[in-house]
């Protein structure tokens, strides 16, 4: 179908499908005021002509009661190939955290690809799987997306299991980049994206999430930490960074705040840290009455800048810490600081 049909049209055929198998190709064009959400059924892929071609665009001054410019609320959905517009400067974030903020909201469902997204310049959240009366969103993809301007979240993955986030591009949003948070929570991958220029942190594993891999993902020039693990809410357990690089960020490049059972490997930490505020590139520590432990720091390199006293620094409470075969490097000659008696230190080399 063409956007010239209108939305109306759109959604009768969105409507007319129902449940059973389909596929939805919209030609090239705009949606220039759309006011309330284009909802996605199971068993559909609602497919545009390219992110630069097929654009969907919120109305000035829209006000919903349900989440989402576009609405997946059925299993086995692909949306793919679209530009999503939140209008920004015309629309309002929403008092009760609803309704228009959300770019793609998942209420709760199985088997969701995304991919080929530009979503941008939303009052809240960019894209936004969710649980939806206690059914957490499953096996949810997200890849080769791009999210930015967003007043609230690139990519969230609220309550996610067993979730990809590949390949994509989270710049500029005024929180976080990647934010993975909320029980239950668990067994995702975060791989090969682009997380910078956020006003918040790089990448997030926060409020109980488990199980997360973030790997071969550039973190760099956010406005707090690069990657932080763990908040005062809820632990964070079994959590795994590797291959990636961490740089540029306000805040130290890795922040285990209150997280077991870490694991950092292979991963380029450089400079971070730029507002001064923090005592290392890779901070262990606590939140209120518990304590990040179990962390261990390995085959990575670590430099530190001016402003950064050293490389590692587990806090007092905190561990035990392994550091092993870490190349840390920098402006001052106290390269870790660990605390707990049982914490260690092997094959690292420190050049001041």
């Amino acid at each position: 179908m063409s956007p010239s049909d209108g939305v109306s049209t759109l959604r009768r055929v969105l409507d007319e499908l129902g449940d059973q198998p389909g596929i939805v190709h919209v030609e090239a064009g705009e949606f220039d005021s759309i006011e309330e959400p284009v909802r996605v059924p199971a068993n559909t892929w609602l497919r545009g002509a390219g992110a630069d071609r097929t654009a969907f665009r919120f109305a000035n001054d829209v006000s919903m009661d349900s989440s989402g410019l576009v609405r997946i609320e059925g299993d086995s959905v692909g949306v793919t190939d679209l530009e999503l517009d939140g209008n920004r400067a015309n629309v309002s974030l929403g008092s009760s955290n609803r309704g228009q903020e959300y770019g793609i909201y998942v209420a709760g469902c199985t088997s969701v690809c995304i991919e080929r997204v530009h979503c941008h310049h939303f009052p809240g959240y960019g894209i936004d799987p969710h649980p939806h009366r206690s059914r957490p969103p499953r096996h949810v993809r997200v890849a080769h997306c791009r999210t930015a301007h967003n007043g609230l979240d690139g990519i969230t993955f609220a309550g996610v299991v067993d979730g990809i986030v590949e390949r994509n591009v989270s710049h500029d949003n005024d929180r976080h980049g990647i934010n993975l948070t909320g029980r239950p929570g668990s067994d995702s991958l975060v791989c090969g994206n682009v997380v910078r220029s956020n006003g918040g942190s790089g990448v997030v594993v926060q409020n109980g999430v488990d199980g997360i891999r973030v790997e071969s993902t550039l973190v760099a020039d956010n406005a707090r930490s690069g990657i932080r693990l763990g908040n005062e809410g809820a632990t964070s357990e079994s959590v795994v960074v590797t291959g990636s690089a961490v740089h540029g960020n306000a805040g130290p490049g890795i922040n285990v705040r209150r997280a077991e059972s870490v694991r950092v490997s292979d991963t380029w930490i450089r400079e971070n840290n730029g507002s001064g505020e923090t005592t290392a590139d890779v901070v262990i520590r606590g939140d209120g009455e518990r304590a990040s432990s179990n962390v261990r720091v390995g085959e990575s390199t670590v430099v530190c800048g001016r402003e950064t006293p050293y490389g590692i620094d587990e806090r007092p409470g905190c561990g035990p810490s392994t550091i092993v075969g870490v190349q840390i490097t920098g402006y001052d000659r106290n390269a870790v600081r660990l605390r707990h008696p049982d914490s260690t230190i092997l094959g690292t080399d420190v050049n001041p």
